[in-house]
């Protein structure tokens, strides 16, 4: 117990310190003006987290999670040519990809027969008007986008962040672990990130601020991911690990 105590503060300290690490030099390379590194560089921070993820994990290594990571980050590294129609395309239908692979993952530990009545219609009501912000809020970016499938793969994404946090919280519920609330914690984060730097490409109000929270909140999604994977988790918090 004692060295799973201090394994667990040793990671605690690893992740901590990356997260500052990865997020001063974000800081310093925006205020540099070099925006395609800074791109980049947000494609580097996932990875940095798929690495740490190896190191740390518990093994085996859940492959759903891993290939949800790596997605997520080639789609970061492709928006360095965000601007080119095709390669934009190209990027949000990785991202899609990647968060119908964590789907999948979650998908089956959903259960609503713990769920009352009043919990049911709150969750319901959260995720009407969720995606009711969401669709107004794609709804303003639909004369930023740069053709109608580009529009689409945005809209495709957005649908597919509002599955995720549905069923992260129908988990967390079901399940009441640290492990779930973990999980649960890490999809609003990157949902969240996700939004913050929606505002801040496409230049809506407090874009300068939403540079720093949409990068500070991936830091700290993905620095949650990898904490959830160092759970020793029972069969009933365990994601599925298989596609098929």
């Amino acid at each position: 117990m004692a060295n799973l105590l201090t394994y667990r503060k040793s990671n605690s300290w690893w992740l901590l310190t990356l997260g500052i690490l990865l997020l001063a030099a974000s800081i310093w390379i925006y205020n540099l003006g070099d925006y395609l590194l800074y791109r980049f560089l947000r494609g580097l921070t996932v990875f940095c987290y798929l690495i740490a993820m190896f190191f740390m994990s518990q093994k085996p290594l859940n492959k759903l999670v891993v290939l949800f990571t790596f997605c997520y980050g080639s789609s970061s590294v492709l928006t360095i040519w965000y601007e080119d129609n095709v390669f934009a395309i190209l990027s949000m239908s990785v991202n899609v990809l990647g968060l119908l692979l964590l789907l999948r993952a979650v998908i089956p530990k959903v259960s609503f027969k713990r769920i009352g009545v009043f919990l049911g219609v709150g969750l319901a009501l959260l995720i009407i008007i969720n995606s009711y912000i969401l669709y107004e809020f794609i709804w303003m970016m639909r004369d930023f986008t740069l053709s109608n499938a580009h529009y689409l793969s945005i809209l495709l994404n957005c649908m597919a962040l509002v599955a995720l946090g549905f069923c992260a919280m129908v988990y967390n519920h079901v399940i009441s672990s640290p492990a779930s609330l973990t999980f649960t914690l890490f999809v609003f984060a990157l949902i969240f990130s996700e939004v913050f730097r929606a505002i801040a490409y496409y230049d809506f109000e407090l874009a300068e601020i939403s540079v720093y929270l949409a990068r500070a909140l991936l830091i700290v999604a993905f620095s949650l991911l990898v904490h959830f994977t160092t759970f020793r988790k029972t069969q009933r918090e365990q994601l599925i690990s298989k596609l098929f």
